[in-house]
């Protein structure tokens, strides 16, 4: 894998009290769509309301197809892409922002990126309009969920970004732990966290009774509820009818961990969701 960072640029605009060493960093790929660009305001007072810093990400692929002429001027797309970036950063007006422009495989120099700066969140829109001329959709962010080395937000609309219910599907196999301890970093002390497990018929009992339990008890205003629906349509049904504002899960897949995306309940909740989805990737070392 192979990119180069073109362009890299600290936002002037900083209302925070912390420094940026203690700020989240949350990584936002624009690929110049308008269904990318959309989520500019949400991710601007998420950031605010969160007081993280944003960095705006655009990705060049050489090996890409994107309609343009195949002998265009390479050093063109760079210097549009500056611009592009540049005006986007000037309408964010309250937040500490920064700009970058990366160029290689598009799902590589994403992760490269949040790797390297250790950036706490990814965030974007699941769904391009734009087809083989957009590269944000389809197998991009397949890739960028099961490969992101910290949780991805995606984006479904604009909702409220200090939450006010957010519900967390949750599987006997899951880390449940380390779900509820990063989600809780998106929690105000009034956040209602309902965690739900689609169980069927079979009844919640033993050891994982007895973590769920355990962690209702850890935070005021958490409540724990067993649908006998089955998943995927059982968590978009309590998040349509709780009007929950963000839906926190794990991605895991029908096949197990080696089938994280396709056919997944994942999959699923990430495409119908009523509400902004907070994936967490599986840990690695």
């Amino acid at each position: 894998m192979t990119w180069i960072i073109l362009q890299a640029t600290a936002g002037r605009h900083n209302n925070l009290m912390t420094t940026h060493s203690q700020q989240r960093k949350i990584l936002l790929p624009l690929d110049g769509a308008k269904r990318s660009e959309s989520i500019l305001p949400y991710m601007e007072k998420f950031a605010q309301a969160y007081q993280a810093h944003l960095e705006l990400l655009h990705v060049i692929d050489p090996l890409a197809f994107t309609g343009d002429a195949p002998t265009r001027n390479e050093h063109e797309r760079v210097d549009e892409a500056r611009k592009y970036l540049r005006r986007l950063r000037h309408e964010c007006t309250d937040i500490s922002v920064g700009t970058i422009c990366g160029l290689g495989p598009v799902v590589e120099v994403i992760r490269e990126r949040a790797v390297k700066e250790r950036f706490d969140l990814i965030a974007f829109a699941p769904r391009g309009h734009s087809g083989l001329k957009r590269w944000l959709y389809g197998s991009v962010a397949e890739s960028v969920v099961r490969e992101a080395p910290c949780p991805v937000l995606l984006i479904r609309g604009e909702t409220h970004v200090c939450f006010r219910h957010v519900l967390m599907p949750i599987a006997e196999d899951d880390d449940l732990d380390r779900l509820f301890q990063g989600t809780q970093a998106y929690l105000k002390p009034e956040t209602r966290l309902t965690l739900l497990h689609c169980c069927g018929n079979k009844p919640v009992h033993g050891e994982f009774r007895a973590r769920l339990s355990h962690l209702v008890e850890q935070r005021h205003n958490t409540y724990f509820f067993a649908s006998e629906s089955k998943a995927p349509q059982g968590i978009l049904d309590f998040a349509l009818d709780s009007e929950c504002d963000l839906i926190a899960m794990s991605t895991h897949g029908l096949g197990g961990l080696h089938h994280l995306w396709k056919g997944s309940v994942m999959e699923q909740v990430g495409r119908h969701a009523p509400c902004p989805v907070l994936v967490f990737p599986p840990q690695t070392d």
